[in-house]
């Protein structure tokens, strides 16, 4: 079993003493205790140019900008209504110039329509080919353009999702068993281990796909909230994240309180032992917790503070899991990964 930020370790001293002749670079692994297997593997790929960034998995950041909601199209339907209606009254009255205004004011209005839509962007290309690419049905599509919590919920995931996919390390092996847990957990569960483990990795892949599934199922799927503990401060706890969730696009207080309430939410708050103070931090969660019951809740932290304040799976009552090592395999895999992706020209 492999730690994947040891992986790294190995792999960026081989590179930085790639000069060295496999014997040697061997017996200083073997003598600094590193697993002999794990050694075998690296030493395979000697000849790729230095690795770099051997940090902690960052956090995801919102955008520069946030992305302003577009009014919604029923306004504009309300509008184009509204100046038919004109027309069918203009030609209905005997008056010349009454008949002549009503057209004038009926047409300005669709042209104000019209241009309101392309300066929106509601039927540029680009929009279209991305309602195509994430609504798997045309009803979704449908109801995002009339239901504000539907189009909210679509405009958050796709603007979180993309934040997620910028920060994946690269390359990256996929443990499917690991990243597929709360379908098996459904009300959430302790993730703890070492650091370097790639707890932060794991929690930032799972929020990624269920922001996916949001923008595809947005009446359905949870809402992917992920916090990290480190930016959490004395106060409310609930009332951070949803500052924020507004950091990535504008969700209103009340849609949030619904989305909890109904268990339309994963919560994952990653790094609880990062946050200044974890004994207040762990009250926060159960008050959150106590308060929603019905969300589905992951909370991350290293091995050792299992025993340095008070149980926290005994606090929480949710399922304790270990985050496990990188197998030989996926070692493995990972170094021909780093092979590949480095000696590209």
């Amino acid at each position: 079993m492999v730690n994947p930020l040891l992986l790294r370790i190995v792999y960026a001293y081989i590179q930085a003493n790639r000069h060295q002749d496999k014997a040697r670079l061997q017996g200083q692994l073997l003598d600094a205790g590193i697993d002999p297997e794990l050694v075998a593997i690296a030493l395979k790929h000697v000849n790729v140019s230095a690795l770099s960034g051997l940090k902690r998995q960052p956090d995801p950041q919102p955008p520069d900008v946030i992305p302003a909601q577009a009014p919604s199209l029923f306004l504009y339907l309300v509008l184009l209504i509204v100046a038919s209606f004109l027309i069918l009254l203009a030609f209905s009255v005997k008056q010349p110039d009454w008949a002549g205004i009503l057209v004038n004011l009926s047409t300005e209005i669709i042209g104000a329509i019209i241009i309101l839509v392309i300066v929106d962007r509601r039927l540029r290309r680009s929009e279209l080919r991305a309602i195509r690419e994430y609504a798997e049905t045309s009803s979704v599509w449908f109801a995002s353009l009339f239901s504000r919590e539907i189009s909210t919920a679509i405009s958050y995931s796709k603007v979180f999702g993309l934040q997620l996919r910028k920060i994946q390390p690269k390359p990256y092996v996929e443990r499917p068993a690991l990243e597929t847990l709360i379908d098996e957990y459904t009300q959430g569960f302790l993730l703890y281990g070492d650091a370097g483990s790639g707890k932060s990795t794991l929690l930032q892949r799972i929020a990624a796909k269920q922001a996916k599934s949001v923008i595809r199922h947005p009446r359905h799927e949870r809402m992917p909230i992920l916090f990290p503990m480190r930016l959490w401060s004395d106060g409310n706890l609930l009332e951070q994240v949803w500052q924020e969730m507004c950091r990535y696009s504008p969700v209103k207080r009340r849609m949030l309180d619904c989305w909890l309430a109904s268990g339309r939410a994963l919560v994952i708050l990653d790094g609880l032992n990062e946050s200044l103070k974890p004994e207040l931090a762990l009250r926060e969660i159960k008050n959150l917790r106590n308060r929603y019951p019905n969300i589905s809740l992951i909370v991350s932290f290293r091995t050792s503070l299992l025993s340095g304040i008070p149980v926290v799976s005994d606090y929480l009552d949710l399922p304790k899991i270990e985050m496990p090592d990188m197998t030989k395999e996926e070692a493995e895999k990972l170094f021909f990964l780093y092979y590949s992706t480095m000696s590209r020209p």
